[in-house]
């Protein structure tokens, strides 16, 4: 809204009035103030010699008049002009400054914001890390602690002497496997040649005999097999064959059956048997140590008469490097009945069940073996 001069004198209106001819009229007036980009209505202008020129122009007024070379009547402008034109300065320095800060401070201002989302950021990181760490702590405090150095100590060395005791046998089992299949293929060249010589010299060869002795044969090889391989008793129907044409007595009727039942299941030799104990014995030394003191149960109690135990504990016992090596012996001199004493009252593990299953096969075929062969040497 326009503001207005009250009680303007007529001779206040004329000097207001030449004045503004003086500047070019209305019409110049209003075509410098629009470069000024001052927001005015030509019919104001003309008002202004009747109402006095507003304060709000007359900063502009004058800088026109200034550049006109135009004189300003002294009763035109109030006696304050100086410091309206000291604060307009002064409000055009302070709009200049701000602009020409306003990048820096925009700077500034979304710094501090960045700053403050990353401190925000690692404060809630930083909790969290605690909190996992808390509970880390305590899980920590669950365990119990164990002297695992010795037990792990044990194991090693239990390890090392196995290793050791595995490629000496392995060698002698090696030797011995491999003069087994050149002691066979001699029988199967003996045999052979036997039939060419009585085929040869035209004897007739007692049918009876012949079998007898390839069953005989036979169950000599299937012995002598046992300890080097895996048991073979593919030939059990030739067996079968010959005992069904002869009258026996009970015990080898009974280990007759004995063989008939062990064909039907998968035997394993002392090589195998050898390898699967080793593992056994580690695993049921490690349960036991596991279990209270006053509960505890070593394996190696029931292996006293195979081994030795030394103490170095309350609940700690040491292995021997005996072990494996006992067990080899008695595998190789088919002792399977002092095996199966030895473990007869260790309970409740499969695995170590399964295996003394395997021994107890061999002990039932070893038997049958021994019982026919010895009958058809001196009573067959």
């Amino acid at each position: 809204m326009e503001e207005k001069k009250t009680n303007v004198s007529t001779s206040d209106a004329d000097q207001v009035s030449s004045f503004i001819k003086s500047l070019g009229g209305a019409k110049n007036i209003y075509s410098y103030l629009k470069t000024k980009k001052i927001n005015i209505n030509i019919e104001s202008i003309y008002k202004w010699k009747n109402n006095g020129i507003p304060h709000r122009y007359l900063l502009y007024i004058k800088e026109l008049a200034d550049n006109q070379d135009v004189i300003i009547p002294g009763n035109i402008f109030p006696e304050n002009i100086r410091s309206v034109n000291n604060k307009a300065d002064i409000i055009s320095s302070i709009d200049n400054n701000i602009k020409g800060y306003r990048i820096p401070i925009l700077i500034v201002l979304l710094a501090f914001i960045i700053v403050l989302l990353q401190f925000l950021y690692f404060q809630n990181d930083r909790k969290a890390v605690n909190e996992k760490i808390l509970k880390l702590e305590n899980l920590t405090l669950l365990f119990k602690t164990h002297d695992y150095d010795k037990k792990l100590d044990s194991i090693n060395n239990f390890i090392n002497d196995q290793i050791v005791l595995n490629k000496q046998y392995s060698s002698e089992i090696k030797n011995a496997y491999s003069l087994n299949i050149i002691n066979t293929k001699k029988i199967k060249e003996l045999e052979k040649n036997i039939g060419i010589s009585f085929n040869n010299n035209n004897k007739i060869q007692n049918s009876k005999l012949s079998s007898f002795n390839t069953t005989l044969i036979n169950l000599i090889v299937l012995k002598d097999n046992i300890k080097f391989s895996i048991p073979n008793l593919s030939n059990i129907n030739l067996i079968n064959d010959y005992f069904s044409r002869i009258k026996t007595p009970e015990n080898i009727t009974l280990a007759l059956l004995n063989l008939n039942s062990l064909s039907k299941i998968n035997l394993k030799s002392h090589v195998q048997l050898v390898e699967e104990i080793t593992p056994l014995l580690i695993d049921l030394n490690k349960e036991n140590s596991n279990k209270k003191v006053s509960n505890k149960i070593n394996i190696l109690t029931y292996l006293k008469n195979m081994i030795k135990i030394s103490k170095i504990s309350n609940t700690e016992f040491m292995y021997n490097n005996k072990i494996t090596s006992n067990i080899i012996n008695n595998l190789n001199s088919h002792n399977y009945d002092y095996i199966l004493n030895e473990f007869k009252t260790v309970n409740n593990d499969v695995k170590l069940n399964e295996w003394l299953e395997s021994i107890n096969s061999l002990n039932i075929l070893i038997n049958s073996l021994d019982k026919i062969i010895n009958w058809l040497i001196y009573k067959g």
